[in-house]
Protein backbone atom coordinates (compact mmCIF):
# COMPACT_ATOMS: atom_id res chain seq x y z
CA UNK A 1 0.00 0.00 0.00
CA UNK A 2 2.52 2.35 1.03
CA UNK A 3 4.96 1.59 -2.02
CA UNK A 4 2.05 2.38 -4.33
CA UNK A 5 1.45 6.03 -2.41
CA UNK A 6 5.45 6.74 -3.22
CA UNK A 7 5.16 5.52 -6.68
CA UNK A 8 2.32 8.13 -7.37
CA UNK A 9 3.64 10.81 -5.56
CA UNK A 10 6.69 9.97 -7.28
CA UNK A 11 5.24 10.21 -10.90
CA UNK A 12 3.45 13.20 -9.77
CA UNK A 13 6.34 15.09 -9.15
CA UNK A 14 7.75 14.32 -11.85
CA UNK A 15 4.72 15.25 -14.19
CA UNK A 16 4.77 18.47 -12.05
CA UNK A 17 8.43 19.27 -13.08
CA UNK A 18 8.26 18.70 -16.50
CA UNK A 19 5.46 21.06 -16.72
CA UNK A 20 6.71 23.86 -14.57
CA UNK A 21 9.59 23.66 -16.63
CA UNK A 22 7.88 24.06 -19.85
CA UNK A 23 5.57 27.01 -18.77
CA UNK A 24 8.95 28.94 -17.29
CA UNK A 25 10.57 28.30 -20.91
CA UNK A 26 7.44 29.61 -22.65
CA UNK A 27 7.09 32.59 -20.57
CA UNK A 28 11.09 33.18 -20.99
CA UNK A 29 10.32 33.15 -24.52
CA UNK A 30 7.45 35.72 -24.56
CA UNK A 31 9.57 37.91 -22.19
CA UNK A 32 12.11 37.58 -24.76
CA UNK A 33 9.85 38.97 -27.77
CA UNK A 34 8.29 41.42 -25.55
CA UNK A 35 11.89 42.57 -24.88
CA UNK A 36 12.99 42.38 -28.48
CA UNK A 37 9.29 44.63 -29.81
CA UNK A 38 10.47 47.02 -26.43
CA UNK A 39 14.05 47.73 -28.25
CA UNK A 40 15.37 46.10 -24.80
Amino acid sequence: MVWQVVLFAGAGAIVGGTIAKFVVLAFSVQRLKLFSVFGY
